[in-house]
Formats: C-alpha cells, structure tokens, sequence
C-alpha cells in the first residue's frame, strides 16, 4: 500500500494492488511460484485500486533530547526531511559529522578543504 500511495501521489492514475490468494501461506515468497507464474497471474487479475485515505498525521508521542521516539509502524510510515548540505554530499547541515582517521591520513588538510568549501 506504501508503493502504491507514494504512485498516486507522484504520478497520480490508479494503481493496482495485486490479492494473493487466502490459501497461500503468510509471507508467500512470488519467487516460490511455479514456472508458468499461476499464483502470480491469479494476484494480477484480482488486482484492487488503490484508493487514497486522507491520513491524519499524530504528532510524536515523546522526545527524547532533539530525538522524537517513536514506534516501528510510525517509524516505515515517516518520510523523512531531505537532507540540507553545507558541502554536497559531504558535511549535511544542522546535523552531526565526524572526521576521523589514522595518524598521517591527511585529516588537517581535508578539514581545511572542507573550510574552504564553506568560506
């Protein structure tokens, strides 16, 4: 359902969600399926339509510090912010980073690039 709502909602239309048949077993794997795809088809052709809900958002239950804790339903039903870069792809924005390395890794001097990204 996650796929077919991030579907409609990027490329609107009405996609279909495919039933798998009650008498299979839970979890059923579609690559178990035999060669000629029976259970597979069988699926298809009980496709239902997706049909939006207007899904009302509760806020976190509690923080923990600058941490929002939350569930493993609420975490698979979050998106997250995209990430803001100070230097792309290297150092995100109003987020930790840590640069570390052995003794001669030439860390000063990377950390001095990195300023010079910034400045």
């Amino acid at each position: 359902v996650k796929i077919a709502k991030a579907l409609h909602d990027e490329f609107g239309g009405e996609p279909m969600i495919a039933q798998w048949d009650e008498s299979l077993p839970k979890g059923f794997d579609p690559g178990d399926d035999d060669e000629a795809l029976t259970e597979t088809k069988k699926a298809l052709k009980n496709a239902t339509p997706y049909k939006p809900i207007n899904e009302v958002i509760q806020p976190p239950k509690f923080r923990e510090g600058v941490f929002v804790v939350m569930t493993d339903i609420e975490a698979s039903n979050t998106t997250p912010k995209p990430i803001e870069w100070i230097v792309e792809r290297v150092l995100p924005k109003e987020q930790n980073a840590i640069l570390a390395g052995t003794t001669g890794s030439k860390k000063s001097y990377y950390a001095m690039q990195l300023g010079m990204c910034v400045a």
